[in-house]
């Protein structure tokens, strides 16, 4: 099966249903595999007696291999050991190219005149996107984000340093609008208003 005592040139088809596997021998004790689902049948071309499907294979890879170089330039993998985040990383990678080609099929136009860099403003575009919702429900309690999460929010201007600084600062004592009149209490928390209207109602 692997290329060992099987005479060069030679081929092993197998058939189930409409998949057709072959193992072909280029050279003594090498063997190549493929595998199809176009090709039904045990044609072969050429002096070496190459099977059509590795031939088609040979004639239409630069595909796969410039989508291995797309998903080389920008990647959103990273170093691990977990095959399911690795398979989910390049799913993401294949995912963010079949989208940026329906795009430009779409509207060829976009980003014309520049196109060295128009996958790159659709990746960070395509990115913040599908992100934004969550951003927006982090920055509901910005006290609570992280150092990272804040400098890369920052990054994105989804905060703005200045309002940060501001709020940072202690702010004036008020009376609490929670608290009975009598005991007159202080607080530097401001209630938010459809807690401030359902004390005044009840």
């Amino acid at each position: 099966m692997y290329g060992m005592d099987r005479a060069e040139y030679s081929s092993i088809f197998g058939f189930d249903g409409r998949i057709t596997i072959v193992s072909y021998v280029p050279k003594p004790n090498h063997a190549v595999l493929a595998l199809s689902t176009t090709h039904h049948d045990m044609q072969t071309e050429g002096e070496k007696q190459k099977p059509v499907i590795i031939a088609h294979y040979n004639q239409t890879r630069s595909g796969v291999d410039n989508l291995d170089h797309l998903a080389g330039l920008f990647s959103v993998k990273l170093k691990t050991r977990r095959w399911p985040l690795v398979l989910f990383f390049n799913i993401l990678d294949v995912g963010a190219i079949a989208s940026f080609v329906i795009w430009i099929a779409s509207y060829p136009d976009w980003q014309k005149l520049r196109r060295a860099s128009r996958r790159r403003k659709f990746l960070v575009k395509l990115g913040t996107d599908l992100v934004e919702d969550e951003i927006n429900r982090r920055l509901q309690r910005p006290r609570a984000l992280r150092k990272h999460s804040k400098a890369a929010l920052r990054t994105l201007e989804y905060l703005n340093p200045q309002k940060e600084a501001h709020r940072g600062q202690p702010a004036e004592k008020k009376r609490c609008y929670l608290c009975p009149r009598d005991q007159d209490r202080k607080t530097r928390t401001a209630a938010q208003t459809a807690e401030i209207e359902f004390a005044r109602n009840t």
